[in-house]
């Protein structure tokens, strides 16, 4: 199941299964857990391939998921 990818969450009922599935899926991967390994290995490294790569991967997310003036 898939819900409307332009559909604004918080006016989903995130809590029908029938409607949006497991919603799980997306708020796991929304909380950007992979870019603490990314500033772990920039920390440790101090290589600024790390830094650019969280970076990059937060502003792309945010280009996807812009803020709805509802």
């Amino acid at each position: 199941m898939r819900s409307d990818p332009g559909a604004f969450g918080p006016d989903m009922d995130y809590r029908d299964a029938a409607l949006v599935g497991d919603y799980k899926y997306i708020w796991e991967k929304s909380r950007h857990h992979h870019t603490t390994v990314l500033a772990l290995a920039y920390a440790l490294t101090g290589e600024d391939r790390y830094a650019r790569a969280a970076a990059r991967q937060i502003t792309h997310w945010i280009g996807y998921n812009p803020p709805c003036a509802a």
